[in-house]
């Protein structure tokens, strides 16, 4: 399955066109995703993945990949490029009370044209 979309809500404010790919396997073990942002250069870009606060996260692999454990499932693990791939601390607010969690976050610089994150969650095998 392989689904489209795009908007222009930040043009308002740097300009900047937003446009999604997402395609997921028939199994759903592997969904690959490529965000792109076009228009005018000097602007950094961060695309953020947040994760539910049960879900521990660590890079892997010099920090070139990601490993998330869900709590009593299988690992996944995470990979992009296009930026710089880390962990930060996040909020989630699901439920009565929010909680600590963390998210990844993939930056880079705009220069201007087409900037392109591409990023693929599969589910570990082994």
């Amino acid at each position: 399955m392989l689904v489209e979309a795009s908007h222009d809500g930040y043009r308002g404010f740097n300009g900047l066109n937003h446009h999604r790919r997402l395609y997921l396997a028939a199994d759903g073990d592997d969904l690959r995703g490529e965000d792109r942002l076009t228009g005018p250069g000097g602007h950094k870009f961060v695309v953020r993945f947040h994760l539910h606060p049960d879900v521990q996260v660590s890079l892997i692999q010099g920090g070139d990949a990601a490993l998330l454990r869900p709590a009593g499932a299988k690992g996944w693990r995470f990979r992009a490029s296009g930026g710089a791939l880390a962990i930060e601390e996040s909020v989630y607010f699901g439920g009565a009370a929010r909680r600590r969690s963390r998210q990844l976050t993939v930056a880079g610089d705009h220069g201007g044209g087409d900037s392109v994150v591409k990023w693929r969650l599969q589910l570990e095998t082994a």
